[in-house]
């Protein structure tokens, strides 16, 4: 952590701009055009506090790019805006720094595909996929085992998911 990341946190400010950005966010629910009735407000401000928890839940509880967890963010709670609901998905935090090697087994799922992934919501930065992979493009052992390797650099021969050094999510 920087010298000045330790002192928004001893100092209380970066609690405090948390709260104030989040308390900002409620204004969407309050502004002129939303819907009025105390229902709709409700629900508005419902979805705000799925989305504070998935977030929470992306960039602290689970932001570790040395110990990544899949984990859902979209899934009968938390509505992202653009879920599927015929699909399972799953995330990461990862780093173009690091490989990671993905065991598992091919399951009954009509479709499975991963991607890597750089930038995110609420960043300056682009956003874009740096690599993806699918079932029908892997080796998958008979019985239904599977390995991908994770990299910046490419790996022949096994199935390999591409990342780029500023890769952040799978």
């Amino acid at each position: 952590m920087s010298d000045r990341a330790s002192e928004r946190m001893m100092d209380g400010l970066a609690w405090s701009e948390f709260c104030d950005a989040l308390k900002s966010a409620g204004d969407v629910v309050l502004r002129e055009g939303s819907p009025a009735d105390p229902f709709d407000r409700a629900e508005g401000f419902r979805y705000l506090s799925r989305l504070t928890r998935v977030a929470l839940e992306s960039y602290v509880e689970f932001a570790d790019p040395k110990a990544p967890v899949l984990r859902r963010p979209s899934h009968e709670t938390v509505k992202i805006g653009a879920d599927n609901p015929d699909n399972y998905y799953q995330s990461a935090a990862v780093s173009g720094r690091y490989e990671y090697r993905i065991s598992g087994k091919r399951g009954t799922v009509y479709y499975l595909g991963m991607g890597t992934y750089f930038g995110n919501y609420g960043s300056d930065e682009p956003m874009g996929q740096s690599g993806y992979i699918e079932a029908a493009d892997m080796q998958i052992e008979s019985d239904g085992s599977f390995e991908v390797i994770l990299s910046c650099d490419e790996k022949k021969g096994v199935n390999w998911l591409p990342m780029k050094p500023e890769t952040s999510s799978l």
